[in-house]
């Protein structure tokens, strides 16, 4: 492959988390919650916007969370609070993308809350035979959303994309058809 021409779902801001449960119920309010707590700079690369344009204010709704481009969102919880969402997103053909948002906060970054989101839904991917590829934008600036990527097998795609300050990573499954 010698050019990148996905056109996925960008979304990461995230860290490490400890003491977390993670679940597969999700709403656009436990979503918005953690969106809620980003900075406007934070929402701003989160939505793919540049620094002159507004960040949404929700960043989704319960329309779009029930489209059928939505397949299933993995929440981290810290005690009652959400604090991590990885979200996967129907592209068509077998092909999935990703994304993974962390509530703002020393209280909840790098403390592995976005490791247990995305622990929890690689491990639906991993075990879904419809899945073939499956595709996760990246702020090239997002070292932690970089080594989880990297930890769950996904390879860095060739060439750049429309936006310089984001990267592809790519994992590819070999499902035998019976």
């Amino acid at each position: 492959m010698d050019e990148f021409c996905h056109h996925g779902v960008k979304g990461q801001k995230w860290g490490v988390r400890r003491r977390r449960k993670t679940t597969t119920r999700a709403s656009a309010k436990q979503l918005n919650g953690i969106y809620d707590t980003l900075s406007a700079d934070e929402k701003r690369k989160l939505t793919g916007r540049n620094s002159k344009q507004r960040p949404p204010k929700t960043f989704t709704t319960d329309k779009q969370m029930a489209s059928e481009e939505h397949v299933k969102t993995f929440i981290a919880k810290h005690k009652k609070t959400p604090v991590s969402a990885f979200s996967v997103w129907n592209e068509g053909d077998g092909d999935v993308a990703l994304s993974l948002m962390t509530r703002s906060g020393s209280k909840y970054r790098r403390k592995g809350y976005g490791n247990a989101a995305v622990k929890r839904g690689m491990k639906w991917i991993d075990n879904n035979p419809k899945i073939k590829t499956a595709y996760w934008d990246v702020r090239k600036d997002n070292a932690g959303s970089i080594a989880l990527a990297k930890k769950y097998g996904f390879e860095q795609m060739k060439g750049e994309g429309k936006d310089p300050e984001w990267t592809a990573y790519w994992k590819r499954y070999n499902r035998s058809t019976k």
